[in-house]
């Protein structure tokens, strides 16, 4: 659970590091998203569902490597306005979905 009171409970802020390029994070997005991304600036994305308004910031955070290999880092800052517990987790499980790689 991510915190808050309730099991539906989701924090106004939640910040993560996430391993992937901004154009990754952006087709991700827009594959999640329920309806319209709005691009408001570099880096800033807006999804508007079910009264739920979510802000969302990127910005480059450095890689990690593993061995040979470099992948890029973003920070990423989801904030929520408005809608209820269930609205808020339901859109951000949609998003997490969407954005999850394939392994092997």
């Amino acid at each position: 659970m991510l915190g808050g009171e309730g099991r539906d409970a989701i924090p106004a802020r939640i910040e993560r590091e996430m391993a992937a390029s901004v154009a990754e994070f952006e087709h991700g997005l827009r594959l999640g998203a329920p309806g319209e991304v709005s691009v408001l600036g570099d880096g800033h994305y807006r999804v508007v569902h079910e009264g739920v308004t979510l802000d969302i910031h990127i910005r480059l955070h450095g890689q990690r490597c593993l061995g040979a290999l470099a992948i890029g880092l973003l920070w990423v800052v989801y904030e929520f306005h408005g809608g209820e517990p269930q609205a808020r987790r339901a859109l951000l499980t949609r998003l997490d979905v969407a954005m999850l790689r394939g392994g092997g």
